[in-house]
């Protein structure tokens, strides 16, 4: 029979009680709100959500981008908030993989099957809302 440490160490990725508050005073925003969870190595997990909900934030403090406002974050049982830049960044580097993915529309013409991709970020900005 496992523990519950014995389960913990099992994980890859482990949140816990994190809370992520930006801003001050009234323009306070709370990203994340004592969040716990856990990530089993070798699984895959879709982080999904609408717009606002936290996700990057989520996604940032498990990795060690951000730190949190309170709780703790590990990482193949090393904890995240006891080490330097240095450690983290070679943490980040030999543990952590990064999928970045940007939303890509084509503007289709009016002839059918053929499309084009804008040429400029300003033409972006116009074109892929």
């Amino acid at each position: 029979m496992h523990t519950s440490q014995d389960l913990r160490r099992a994980e890859a990725v482990r949140l816990d009680a994190v809370s992520k508050i930006y801003g001050r005073r009234d323009g306070r925003v709370a990203a994340l709100r004592g969040l716990t969870m856990g990530f089993a190595h070798g699984t895959f997990t879709a982080v999904m959500g609408p717009s606002g909900s936290g996700k990057s934030t989520f996604l940032h403090c498990a990795a060690g981008l951000v730190q949190p406002t309170s709780g703790t974050v590990t990482v193949g049982g090393t904890d995240l908030s006891g080490l330097d830049d240095t450690r983290l960044t070679r943490l980040r580097r030999d543990r952590i993989g990064f999928v970045f993915r940007r939303r890509l529309r084509r503007r289709t013409t009016a002839v059918p099957g053929t499309s084009h991709w804008p040429r400029s970020p300003r033409a972006n900005a116009r074109c892929w809302s």
